[in-house]
């Protein structure tokens, strides 16, 4: 008992000093997360020489959980370079093997962790490239000159403009177009100029070729209407979803309604429809299309789609909306 009495009595004595102690824990916690918040601002904003210096008056408040918290932020470092470069792995594998739709969704997720990604970046454009070539092909192989024409040129724009490549695939046509006097067999042969100039000079194939329109969305507020038509169209097919962002940047800057507009959005979503595998989502895209393609023929009743930019699929929907 006499024991217990004396731990208590030196209890009581040293309540002062404990509390002391822990008032300078937590001020040290304090100018610790205060440093750190601040270190994280400054690094935002680009003001590297205040993040380092908020990061040493961190270090000198509270060495030990600084020394933690570095560990910490290193392990999170390493782990997501790791799953980064497991990830660029998956997409060049599938790449290898012509899993072009894989090997984009593989470069996503890495931009994603690491938007300045460029090795990413510059994969995820050859696997849209090659994956729109395949599709041309695939199309033109079914004798669908139209539709194959169309990803032949939104595989030229996404090859930066011109593409041997592009050439070469549609050279392998060009025989039967003209065998079968094709009304596209022009259109056809522009793209090829458009892809490789000088050996299009060199064939001299014969036949004036002119270049296809451009896709008829009318002047939107931005620099480059051109890029913007190019971006547009290469998004529809390719990335619908990117291409729906775009529109309402572009429809943002129009006063009024615009029938081409209403029907390009009615187009992406038409083609999100044919994409997903998800049954409501399907129906719920669909509805979204013919509300669109509604809009336009209310602005414009003698408006069209342009065949040979829209799919069959898509203008049986846009006809079916105006009945």
């Amino acid at each position: 008992m006499i024991d217990l009495l004396q731990k208590a009595d030196q209890l009581i004595l040293n309540r002062g000093e404990v509390k002391a102690l822990r008032d300078r824990v937590k001020e040290r916690e304090e100018k610790f997360t205060i440093a750190m918040r601040a270190a994280s601002a400054a690094e935002r904003e680009g003001r590297i020489a205040e993040a380092i210096a908020n990061l040493e008056q961190a270090e000198q408040a509270h060495p030990e959980k600084y020394r933690a918290e570095k560990l910490a932020t290193l392990a999170d470092s390493l782990s997501r370079r790791v799953e980064i470069e497991e990830r660029l792995n998956a997409g060049t594998a599938a790449l290898d093997q012509g899993r072009f739709r894989q090997a984009v969704e593989n470069y996503d997720l890495v931009l994603r962790a690491d938007p300045e990604n460029m090795t990413a970046k510059k994969l995820r454009s050859r696997a849209l490239f090659l994956q729109l070539l395949a599709r041309g092909d695939e199309l033109a192989s079914a004798r669908s000159f139209p539709d194959a024409l169309e990803a032949f040129e939104l595989a030229r724009i996404q090859d930066g403009g011109q593409g041997p490549e592009v050439y070469e695939r549609m050279q392998r046509y060009l025989p039967e177009l003209r065998a079968g006097g094709s009304p596209i067999r022009n259109d056809w042969m522009g793209v090829m100029r458009d892809s490789d100039p000088q050996r299009f000079a060199k064939a001299r194939p014969g036949v004036a070729a002119r270049r296809r329109p451009d896709p008829p969305i009318e002047r939107p507020a931005v620099h480059d209407e051109a890029n913007v038509r190019r971006t547009v169209l290469a998004a529809v097919a390719a990335e619908p979803h990117e291409a729906l962002q775009l529109l309402k940047k572009v429809s943002a800057d129009q006063k009024g309604g615009n029938a081409e507009l209403e029907s390009w959005t009615g187009v992406a979503y038409a083609r999100l429809s044919f994409l997903t595998a998800d049954p409501k989502l399907k129906e719920e895209f669909r509805a979204q299309a013919t509300q669109h393609f509604r809009r336009a023929l209310d602005l414009d009743p003698r408006h069209r789609l342009d065949s040979r930019l829209v799919p069959p699929r898509i203008l049986e929907l846009f006809a079916a909306a105006r009945r």
